[in-house]
């Protein structure tokens, strides 16, 4: 009777345990509104030192993986170049750990929700990493060290449909064990070629005289136009068929990054699974936040003007590309709400008279079916939406530049009046604008 009674106490402390756990593994809120009311306003250092200052909270809340990619990101536009490339290393480092470790753990390490597990980065943010490394060693005048992050993204982008059959493969298998249904998803991502990455790759690849690389990357960011039209809706830009410098001239490169990525939001599904029974399923969705620029112009101080060409939407890659994140989101959803209902249904047709016991598994399976199930809405904050590029081919020496934003109206959103820019015919330069509205 005593060993019936501990058993009895030892159930319920793991129901409560369980309960617990489904009611906090939600807690993946913060309010990042001061933070975000600095970045946009273009004041990125605030933003900066306001984030590190919640920074505890922060990792609390969405994990060490985001935290390093939030810190990393306004590091960057901050200047901070050094700093900014250890956070963003530190990032990565622990986005692959944690792809490792979901291929061992398996299904198991989604029981509870998603956002139970570490940080899932989607493909664009892994590039992102690459992308602003790069940049940040060309601002420390490191050529080298930036080909070779802009490679390291370039060979990333043939593994991620790998990444996506590997993740369908393993949860049908999960599925198929456990006696739960399944149906393969259809949505695939279509991205395959960056053409800002190659882009950034042919003009670092020509200034060390990697011809080879050169030529291989201004192809490709011309395929990238070509194959992948509903991602680049937009003109090619004339730098990509842009030859070396006039004789005695120094090339000017500017590359402007404007509104916000995407943000993730929960969607709410109700699937019928028996007469009286719905499964309640949730999982994320982006929501596009359109950047309000419809023009770029840049202003020497010798009177020579240039428009901005954009040369890829991040927003529609970010898109395209987690898809097949999100559908895999939707199938976990449905496989673990499935089964807490089929456990909720094999404890209600007992043909024993009801006891407390059994009217609390009742209640555990109720609500963790319907509680448990949130959408994990974690992301990075602070990636732009749409990236723009030119090129001038000036005499060497120091020039004033101011950049303006339009609007689609014609309307002037802002100006700015650059840092002085020295140009010389034996160096690369690159002036990167930041402008996230």
């Amino acid at each position: 009777m005593r060993f019936e009674r501990y058993r009895q106490l030892g159930i319920l402390a793991c129901i409560s345990l369980v309960l617990t756990l489904l009611l906090v593994s939600c807690g993946t809120y913060i309010d990042l509104s001061a933070v975000d009311t600095h970045y946009r306003q273009g004041n990125f250092s605030r933003a900066l030192y306001t984030l590190e200052r919640r920074s505890d909270q922060m990792r609390a809340a969405q994990g060490p993986i985001i935290l390093a990619y939030d810190l990393g990101i306004l590091n960057h536009y901050s200047g901070n170049w050094e700093q900014s490339n250890q956070l963003l290393s530190e990032s990565e480092r622990l986005i692959e750990e944690a792809y490792t470790k979901s291929i061992s753990q398996g299904f198991a390490s989604y029981m509870i929700n998603d956002a139970a597990k570490a940080y899932e980065a989607s493909a664009y943010e892994e590039l992102a990493i690459n992308l602003i490394k790069a940049l940040n060693y060309l601002a420390l005048g490191e050529s080298e060290g930036a080909l070779v992050e802009l490679r390291r993204a370039i060979e990333k982008q043939a593994h991620f449909s790998d990444r996506y059959a590997r993740a369908q493969a393993q949860l049908a298998a999960t599925a198929q064990a456990d006696n739960l249904p399944y149906a393969s998803s259809s949505v695939r991502t279509t991205f395959t070629t960056s053409a800002l990455l190659h882009w950034l790759a042919s003009i670092v690849s020509a200034h060390l005289a990697d011809w080879s690389m050169t030529s291989y990357a201004q192809q490709a960011a011309l395929e990238a136009f070509s194959l992948q039209p509903h991602l680049y809706p937009f003109t090619v830009p004339k730098d990509l068929h842009l030859g070396s410098p006039r004789e005695g001239k120094a090339r000017l490169h500017l590359l402007s990054f404007v509104g916000q990525s995407p943000e993730r939001e929960e969607l709410v599904e109700y699937l019928p699974f028996s007469n009286d029974l719905q499964a309640r399923i949730a999982y994320p969705t982006l929501q596009m936040r359109p950047s309000a620029v419809a023009a770029i112009e840049v202003t020497t101080s010798d009177g020579v003007r240039l428009l901005l060409e954009p040369i890829e939407s991040l927003e529609r890659i970010a898109l395209d590309t987690f898809g097949p994140t999100a559908a895999l989101a939707r199938q976990r959803s449905y496989l673990r709400t499935t089964a807490r209902l089929l456990g909720k249904v094999a404890v209600t047709k007992e043909e024993e008279e009801q006891t407390l016991l059994s009217l609390l598994l009742d209640l555990v399976f109720t609500v963790s079916a319907e509680v448990a199930e949130q959408a994990d809405l974690r992301s990075t904050h602070y990636l732009p939406a749409e990236a723009w590029i030119g090129s001038l081919d000036l005499n060497p020496g120091v020039y004033h530049l101011v950049v303006t934003y339009y609007d689609k109206r014609g309307a002037k959103l802002a100006s700015e009046m650059l840092q002085p820019v020295t140009l010389s015919t034996d160096s690369l330069t690159l002036i990167e604008l930041i402008f996230p509205r």
